[in-house]
Parts: structure tokens; sequence; C-alpha cells
């Protein structure tokens, strides 16, 4: 960046630091860490927006403890509390929003003030994400069942909506601002319990909709996540949601290479601990052989070749995600080895890439310094895509 840019910037930072004060004057608390606080809004734009929509959230930020909590548990204990006296659709909306924003201000001071391991970070952003997905499916059950009745199984037992994160997200390697890449299904056939009764097909496509709309729909206060769902069997041309069964027969039959690829990041985050087993089975069986499976690399080649392409077309050479010697390629080299041997090395049959490159080192299908210098470069090509979405 020029100088006279950077003049430029510290000249529009010190307007909106007086500004805020002016507006806030309880704000004034806050001086003494000016320096901080506006070395955080010059770095990033969203940060310095969010603080003045919620300046509450500055007095946890300059007091935020060596070691923040941003686990899934403790993440789930705050967002509970805070939609426990929620009673309608509007206001569990603009809480989820709050929450996200508040914890995304965490992550944005613990990189660009802390400058913090990138693979915890990362953890923490999928922890976020996690969390507003899972107490959005207790919304949603909750509000359909007092309209439709219990899903049941034909034996009359509870039937449960699963929701399968794919991408970055199953990975636990969320960025900053994405699209959370989804796949809905549920645990087993039936109707509801109700005077008018529908299908359990019919009550999770209603709790499915009612999901998207929940975390997807812009409010004042924003969206949570931009919804994904295209992954689904058959894509877009498919039911948004499908049976487990259902699912499984898909992909034995239909199933692609490069749905492999992609479910090797598969991992349900709803569902019952029985769903989480049957789905891991499923999943494991399509995407592992029990043979050395070297036929793969064709298509990884051809998955590569057509990315190339659409980079080449878009004038896109420099993209740190999809350019030469960018973050794909390094998963590709990673991902390459959980596919050919995971079948026969249960530890390769894992949705991080952090703990595969650990596994391909013991195993010894590549040198240590040689993983050392993959995860280098996409820790640092990580730590910049999310810098530049935290800017802006």
């Amino acid at each position: 960046m020029h100088q006279n840019n950077l003049n430029e910037s510290q000249d529009n930072i010190e307007s909106v630091w007086i500004d805020f004060l002016q507006r806030h004057p309880s704000s004034e608390q806050f001086c003494p860490h000016q320096n901080v606080i506006k070395c955080l809004w010059r770095y990033s734009h969203y940060a310095m927006h969010q603080c003045q929509r919620y300046p509450h959230i500055l007095s946890e930020l300059v007091n935020l403890p060596l070691n923040p909590n941003q686990s899934a548990p403790y993440l789930t204990e705050i967002l509970s509390q805070a939609l426990s006296t929620v009673s309608d659709e509007d206001d569990f909306k603009r809480v989820i929003r709050q929450f996200r924003h508040e914890q995304l201000l965490i992550v944005c001071w613990r990189d660009l003030i802390r400058n913090e391991n990138i693979q915890t970070l990362l953890e923490a952003i999928s922890n976020v994400a996690d969390v507003c997905v899972q107490q959005s499916v207790v919304w949603c059950q909750k509000t359909l069942t007092d309209k439709y009745g219990r899903a049941l199984t034909e034996q009359g037992e509870q039937a449960n909506f699963i929701v399968l994160a794919l991408g970055k997200l199953g990975g636990r390697e969320l960025n900053f601002s994405s699209d959370i890449d989804l796949v809905f299904a549920y645990s087993a056939a039936g109707q509801t319990d109700s005077d008018h009764p529908i299908t359990n097909q019919e009550f999770f496509t209603l709790f499915a909709q009612k999901l998207i709309d929940l975390l997807a729909t812009p409010t004042v206060d924003g969206f949570v996540y931009r919804v994904d769902c295209r992954l689904r069997p058959f894509g877009e041309s498919g039911p948004l949601v499908i049976h487990l069964d259902s699912l499984e027969e898909y992909l034995y039959t239909h199933g692609r290479e490069w749905e492999r690829y992609a479910y090797i990041k598969a991992r349900a985050i709803t569902g019952s601990s029985k769903d989480v087993t049957n789905f891991n089975a499923i999943v494991n069986s399509f995407v592992y052989r029990k043979y050395l499976d070297f036929g793969v690399l064709n298509t990884l080649r051809e998955m590569k070749d057509l990315i190339a392409q659409q980079v080449q077309q878009k004038n896109q050479q420099d993209n740190i995600k999809l350019g030469r010697g960018g973050i794909r390629e390094v998963e590709f080299v990673i991902q390459f080895f959980q596919l050919v041997y995971g079948g026969r090395h249960l530890d390769l049959q894992t949705a991080s890439l952090f703990e595969a490159s650990q596994s391909i080192v013991a195993k010894n299908f590549l040198a240590a310094r040689e993983v050392q210098k993959l995860l280098q470069a996409y820790k640092f090509l990580r730590r910049c895509e999310n810098r530049l979405q935290m800017f802006n």
C-alpha cells in the first residue's frame, strides 16, 4: 500500500474514532486503549463497523483473557442462554446474528492484534458456525413440532433431522467470511403424530427451509451464514432433504469420483449419536476403498485441470485459493493420500487436513520436511485469505 493511502487510512480512522466518542459518550472509558482499537479498525473495516454497531463488545475485547474460550460447549452455553428469553422469530434472528458478530469480533482481535495460531482460529470460527446451526435446529424443532406434531418413525420413535457439513466447515477449518456447505438428511421414514399428519419427508423439508431462512435471510443485523446446498444428491434438481438410507443408496449407485473427494470433509453436526455413527459408516465406505486406489489420481488431475482452465478464463492466476500453488493445491496433495490409502489406514479417515497431514508423516508416505513445507504454505495462505475477508 502506498504511503499516501496509509495516511488517508490513518486520517479516516481518526475521524471515525472522534465520531464514535461523540455518539457514545460512555465509550471514553476505552480511550486508554485507543491505539490498539484504531489498529484493529485500520486492518478490519468489518470490525470497525461492528464495534460501532455493538459498542459494548469493546469492553470484552480490551479485557480479553490470554486464552479466550471459544470452544463449542462454551459458545453453546452463551447462545442458548441468550435465546432462553426469546419468544418470536424476529428476536431469534436478531440474537443469533448479534452473537455471530460478537464472536467474529473476538476472532478479529485474536488474529489482527494477537496474531494467534491460524489453526486455532479456524477451529474457533467453525465452532461459531456449528453452534449457530445447532441452536437454529433446536428452534426449528420446537416451532415445527408445535405446528405439525412430532416426526415419528414407523415404530413410533423420534425421527431426527441431521445436518451434514461439508467443505471447510466439515473439516473444522471454516473461513472468516464463507458460505457453509450443508446437506440435510433425516433418520427414518414415518409421519407426524398430529390430527392432520404429514410425512417425515414433508416435515423435514419444511424444517430445512426454515433453517435456511433463519441463517441466510438478511435482516437489519445482516445474516448468519449463506447456505449452499448444491452438494446434496442430484444437486439442485434433487430433493432438499433426503432419508439417510436413500443417501446411502445414492452414493453407492450414483456417487461420482468428485463426490468421494467432497465427502472426505463430511461431518454430521446434528442428530443422535446413533445417527452420526450410521452416517460415518456410510460415508467412510463410500469414500475409502479397501484396496490401494491409485485410479483416483486421474480424477484429481481432471479436477485440477478444470480449476486451472477456470482460473485462466477469469484471469485469476494470482488467486490465493485456486491459483497455482494456492490453497486448493495443498488440499489436493493431502487428500490424494487419503483417497489412495485411507481404506487400509483408518487414521487417514478424517475431515481435518491437519490430522491427515500428521498421519501421512507417521506412515512415511511423505517426508516430514515436505509436509511441513505444505502446512507452512497452507497456514500462510489461509491467514492471508482470512485477513482479506476481515478487512472488508
